[in-house]
């Protein structure tokens, strides 16, 4: 009697489906936290990168390089669709001209940092 449930089919339809849905849904959530993860790197380091680029080569005078750079940050990840969590940018002293200048963007999880030297003005 035994043998013969274990041979029938009748009831096995609905959990072969439950276990085929499980396996196939499964690795969806971990595939999604990392496209997330992924894309927020690649806006950080997209929006550090053209942020001060357009910084140093757009503004009259070092001084301008920082709120040219925290303006242009707002307006790039606006346009990638993103929620900037901070940017910062560090540079040594006064930032006189020859100098590095870094720009640190972070969302989410995801931080760039991008580094650019300060020309004449």
């Amino acid at each position: 009697m035994f043998r013969q449930l274990l041979r029938g089919s009748s009831g096995s339809t609905v959990l072969e489906l439950v276990v085929w849905i499980v396996l196939l849904i499964a690795p969806i959530g971990p595939g999604l936290a990392l496209y997330s993860q992924l894309s927020d790197q690649l806006a950080a380091e997209s929006i550090a990168r053209n942020a001060l680029r357009f910084a140093t080569l757009g503004s009259d005078s070092n001084a301008e390089v920082r709120q040219l750079s925290y303006q242009q940050a707002a307006y790039l990840a606006q346009s990638w669709g993103k929620q900037l969590r901070s940017v910062s940018m560090r540079c040594s002293g006064s930032c006189p001209k020859g100098n590095l200048v870094h720009l640190e963007v972070v969302i989410g999880n995801a931080t760039a940092v991008q580094s650019s030297a300060l020309g004449p003005r």
